[in-house]
């Protein structure tokens, strides 16, 4: 789980700049390398989520792999009481389950990358209130699916702030690879229909957003 914003994956540069100081990988690989001693390490997740989106629920399946260690193995006990560590001695992550991997098991936390469903809860902002019809009209979406046609994003990095902003609260369930940002403030047309086009054309866009839940059982 991540609890904290501004916290990436893995370790993210643009060039020799580290945009997020600390990483999901670092804060739970770095205990552990202390008693392997690995010449580096593989941090692979069961999918990501942006360094400004938290992952709550039950958090997201990863696996690490530890290369060129100086210690052969680690016990079950002695992650257990790193998994301790991890939860008690920074704010930003909390780790479960830790345990030793078998090769077969690696491939099944990849693939839930593209068949899990999640949901997620979004505080977007308008520009203006949102009528109570258009409201009642997206009521229809808790019991029928809404598809998408979402091309591959163009992030925008730097909007125009209004001088009014509205907040409303959303919760989305969605399949694998959908993107939320996107889907809320439409990207330029790129994705049809958007929560924007959806309610007229209003300016629309996400404030925070945060993964609940990841439909999927592992271990």
């Amino acid at each position: 789980m991540k609890l904290l914003r501004g916290v990436s994956q893995t370790p993210f540069f643009v060039g020799d700049l580290k945009l997020a100081e600390n990483s999901v990988s670092e804060l739970i690989a770095g205990p552990i390398s202390t008693i392997l001693k690995p010449e580096g390490h593989n941090f692979v997740g069961s999918g990501r989520e942006d360094a400004d989106v938290r992952m709550l629920g039950t958090g997201r399946p990863f696996y690490i792999e530890f290369k060129e260690c100086i210690a052969e193995t680690i016990s079950p006990e002695q992650l257990s009481t790193i998994q301790n560590e991890i939860n008690t001695n920074n704010p930003f992550v909390r780790a479960t389950h830790l345990k030793l991997l078998q090769k077969e098991e690696l491939s099944k936390i990849t693939s839930l990358e593209n068949s899990a469903m999640k949901t997620y809860s979004c505080l977007i902002w308008v520009n203006e209130p949102i009528s109570s019809e258009k409201l009642q009209s997206l009521e229809k979406y808790t019991k029928e699916p809404l598809v998408l046609d979402q091309n591959t994003p163009i992030r925008v990095l730097h909007r125009r702030s209004p001088g009014i902003r509205l907040f409303y609260q959303l919760v989305l369930t969605t399949q694998a690879g959908t993107y939320i940002k996107e889907f809320v403030h439409g990207d330029m047309g790129r994705t049809e229909p958007s929560l924007r086009s959806l309610i007229d054309n209003q300016t629309a866009d996400i404030f925070e957003l945060d993964v609940i839940d990841i439909d999927l059982e592992f271990p």
